[in-house]
């Protein structure tokens, strides 16, 4: 749970990188054609090789990914009606000979000025030599049939080199979009418990040692990775030392990263609705998305050129990146009618399927399968999709609850998406001109001192509210006995300094701005405080969701008393 202390109206830069600026004209005759080529691996056949300290190598298998396909699939459904060219690689048909002659086909296909779009869904890795010093790693993206135990095998990959001098090899002559759903090494934001964490899949088949350095018959063009080239883009799912988890988003396996491009190219980047999305439109909304749909678990990274060349630059955040034609229709919710997927452990079968007897809007799943939900009959507590704990102290009374929490925290992540209020925490000594940084996402201790801080409003009339994770609503602004304004000023960043105290695990605080009074749904929010009544919250918060002048935000904030 987070207590209030004061209220501090805050200023200072916006926590969001990019805002739109003037759009750059681009008349219909004048503009450029956009070219795809997406990539997506799920099966892996191979084996990765770790050097042991008398130099003998010890072989285990890659992992399997379930989400690649979808995501690419997902893209091209997305890029296609708008590409002039698009094409798709999967699986066993993204070798390095593939890779290659489908980027040459790619870019044989295009003209000076068009744009070119790589997007890639699968594992990546750390790579060592024989010789390699302490730290001397490559990174790399491994192909499907990349086995390491295999000397004409272990060139089915790509050093990131060979990316950047792809990349360099068409500069002065196309713009470059490359999305990266995958990553190198590293770790989670959160510490995961071990009896759900084990169950995760992320994209990385990790560190592994090669005899000799990458000798293939397939030459790609080099260039150092740490070149700034001035017509490239690069979005990346995680920070370079994060792992990206595959998350269940509509059912289905995927990356948080690839679901959110091909929303915002779909047309739910486009903020103004004039039918383009530009870059900055994308770059906020993707940013804000992967927030979301991993509950602040995943930091992505959206790098354009620095500005130290951005003389002559090539690509700009407010160039205007995909072209949808006729302005999109608005985005609507999804309705918050699906089932939480529940897995109930520490019972017997029977215990089991007579919890779920009991339970309204949540499906028993079966020991091994991907739960929303798992509940620890024995220790009594939850744990959400990503292992973190989401409430301790449960009882099975006090389950449906925490199935209602969950599904109102869902339905409103849905409003957020469509809105556009972005959040985040700030640590004491961080400041609102950095990017929401790993530390201040992790799970806090009692007493932590942690600031809210809610940007983009555009509108006066302010509400805020917690969802905790055993169900409880909390009423946080505006109070009455605080003499709270209704309105506060929308230009600058609301900031509002919390403090961490039981009961324990999973907060979600929900900020909505309007342009007119919400007083209906402050005075909702006011009869609910204390209870126990997370699904009236999102039902009441639902009636505001579709009018355009109301922007709704989400953080999620995870807590400890260890």
């Amino acid at each position: 749970m987070l207590t209030r202390r004061s209220i501090l109206f805050g200023l200072g830069a916006s926590s969001i990188a990019l805002t739109p600026g003037a759009r750059r004209a681009c008349a219909q005759a004048s503009r450029p054609r956009l070219h795809a080529m997406v990539v997506g691996i799920n099966t892996y056949n191979g084996r990765v090789g770790r050097r042991n300290g008398n130099r003998s190598m010890t072989y285990s298998p890659i992992p399997q990914l379930q989400g690649c396909i979808n995501d690419a699939r997902g893209i091209v459904a997305a890029v296609r009606p708008l590409a002039a060219t698009t094409r798709l690689l999967v699986d066993h048909e993204v070798t390095r000979t593939a890779f290659l002659s489908t980027w040459q086909k790619m870019l044989a296909d295009s003209a000076p000025g068009d744009t070119l779009l790589v997007t890639y869904s699968g594992h990546g890795s750390q790579e060592r030599g024989s010789n390699a010093t302490a730290g001397d790693h490559h990174n790399a993206f491994i192909l499907a049939s990349f086995d390491s135990s295999k000397p004409d095998l272990s060139q089915e990959r790509i050093l990131d080199e060979e990316i950047q001098g792809l990349w360099k090899s068409v500069q002065g002559r196309n713009k470059i979009i490359f999305v990266a759903d995958a990553c190198h090494s590293g770790g989670m934001t959160r510490k995961i418990d071990t009896r759900i964490g084990q169950g995760l899949r992320y994209r990385t088949a990790g560190l592994y040692d090669v005899e000799n350095d990458l000798q293939s018959e397939v030459k790609i063009p080099r260039a150092p990775n740490a070149l700034e080239l001035p017509h490239v883009v690069f979005l990346a799912g995680a920070q370079s030392n994060e792992l990206v988890p595959e998350l269940e988003i509509g059912g289905r396996p995927q990356g948080a990263l690839s679901w959110s491009f091909a929303s915002a190219v779909a047309g739910r980047a486009d903020s103004d609705h004039d039918g383009i999305v530009s870059g900055a439109e994308l770059s906020s909304y993707v940013l804000r998305s992967i927030r979301i749909l991993s509950d602040s678990e995943q930091h992505p990274n959206v790098r354009w050129p620095e500005a130290d060349v951005r003389s002559g630059a090539e690509i700009h955040p407010d160039d205007p990146l995909f072209f949808l034609g006729s302005p999109p229709a608005m985005s609507k919710p999804k309705p918050e009618n699906g089932l939480v997927r529940l897995d109930i452990r520490g019972a017997s079968d029977d215990q089991r399927a007579a919890i779920a007897r009991t339970l309204k809007g949540a499906a028993l799943v079966d020991p091994g399968h991907a739960a929303q939900l798992t509940w620890d009959a024995s220790s009594k507590e939850v744990f959400d999709k990503l292992g973190n704990t989401q409430a301790s102290q449960i009882a099975a009374g006090d389950l449906q609850a925490v199935v209602d929490s969950t599904r109102a925290v869902d339905a409103i992540g849905q409003m957020t998406l469509a809105s556009g209020l972005d959040m985040r925490l700030l640590l004491p000594q961080e400041s609102l001109s950095t990017a929401p940084s790993v530390a201040s996402d992790r799970t806090h201790g009692r007493g932590t001192h942690l600031t809210l801080v809610a940007t983009g409003r555009q509108y006066p009339y302010f509400v805020l509210f917690n969802i905790t994770g055993n169900g409880t609503v909390q009423f946080l602004y505006p109070l009455k006995e605080r003499h709270d304004a209704s309105t506060i000023d929308p230009t600058a960043p609301y900031q509002l300094p919390l403090d961490v105290s039981a009961p324990f695990g999973a907060d979600h605080v929900i900020a909505v701005a309007s342009a007119h009074e919400l007083a209906k749904l402050a005075t909702t929010l006011r009869t609910l405080d204390g209870r126990k009544e997370a699904a009236l919250a999102a039902k009441e918060l639902k009636q505001n969701a579709s009018n355009p002048q109301v922007r709704i935000g989400m953080q999620g904030i995870f807590t400890t008393d260890r």
